[in-house]
């Protein structure tokens, strides 16, 4: 097992917004962009696929190596300080990030050719 991604599609609200969680659990498979290519797919099938308008996540704040991928694809951040979320281990400030299907249009050529990724038809 490699890691885990969750795409809660009980969570796909009506205004079209659906929520993702990646974990590379196994530290043999961290930092070799396994999670930003399982994301780009993720948003081509929910976005362009027309599945949902917007998707959602947050990251733990100390989750420093998810801040900058998600900052290397350069999607957009709506909050770096949002308060309460809840973890296991408590509350924690989290970095929120809402992606629409047109900031996604908009990225998505220079993330594709960034990681190599073949187009979708």
């Amino acid at each position: 097992l490699i890691g885990v991604i969750i795409l809660d599609e009980r969570r796909i609200h009506s205004q079209g917004k659906v929520e993702l969680d990646i974990a590379i659990s196994n530290k043999d498979y961290r930092k070799k962009g396994l999670s930003t290519q399982a994301m780009a797919l993720i948003f081509d099938a929910y976005l362009l696929g027309d599945l949902c308008e917007t998707v959602w996540g947050w990251i733990d704040a100390r989750n420093q190596a998810s801040i900058a991928m998600v900052e290397s694809m350069d999607l957009p951040i709506v909050d770096r300080n949002k308060e309460g979320r809840e973890m296991a281990d408590g509350p924690v400030t989290s970095v929120d990030v809402v992606l629409r299907r047109e900031d996604w249009n908009r990225i998505r050529p220079q993330v594709v050719d960034a990681l190599g990724l073949p187009e979708l038809e």
